[in-house]
């Protein structure tokens, strides 16, 4: 006996009830197995990108060398007292001509930093460690490298005086005639800025 088309209706909406419910709960599961995923793969990364990690320690030097060659001359300038162009400039300099060299894992220009940064700040060989990422040897591997090249370039950069002598009959001569300069505690006045009077405070704690 065939159904009246009432039951038949019920039957059909019945049946399409029951499939929308198993596929509500079926996208329910994925949503629950998509959350799982999102945050164990973000305790993964949260582990890869730790700075205990080798790959961490990576990304921590790479912001800090972006922070002095790629973020200006101010930040460049409070981190290695020169500006991104004049470094640029001193890396090509000490590769040239101090014979400066890379290794498997440190580029020149983070050794510069290294050892503009130590003698900027007075930075301990601890506090540089966990400012550049480094193993204390390799800390004091890099300075002393960078060092030996810097005193090659005494020739370049120091130039010989030209003596001065006594009959001298240049005007500007007798205002400095037998001035030793720093050596008998003469200081010369100067006028730094604000944010530079650090740098050219004396050894009396003095501007």
């Amino acid at each position: 006996m065939a159904r009246c088309p009432k039951q038949r209706k019920k039957v059909v909406i019945a049946a399409v009830s029951m499939y929308l419910e198993l596929l509500l709960n079926f996208i329910k599961l994925l949503v629950q197995y998509y959350d799982a995923l999102e945050a164990e793969g973000a305790q993964m990364l949260e582990h890869v990108c730790s700075w205990e990690t080798p790959i961490g320690r990576q990304l921590a030097r790479n912001s800090f060398m972006r922070c002095i060659v790629s973020h200006g001359d101010i930040s460049c300038t409070m981190l290695v007292r020169m500006n991104c162009r004049t470094f640029q400039k001193l890396c090509k300099l000490l590769r040239d001509e101090g014979g400066l060299r890379c290794t498997w894992n440190i580029e020149i220009d983070e050794m510069v930093a290294i050892f503009l940064y130590t003698i900027a700040h007075n930075e301990k060989n601890r506090q540089l460690q966990v400012t550049f990422r480094r193993s204390g040897e390799t800390i004091c591997r890099v300075i002393k490298s960078v060092l030996r090249s810097v005193l090659k370039l005494h020739s370049i950069l120091l130039r010989k005086p030209k003596p001065v002598l006594e009959n001298s009959d240049d005007p500007k001569w007798k205002h400095f005639k037998n001035c030793l300069g720093a050596l008998d505690g003469t200081i010369v006045n100067v006028r730094a800025t604000k944010e530079n009077q650090e740098r050219y405070r004396t050894r009396k704690g003095m501007y």
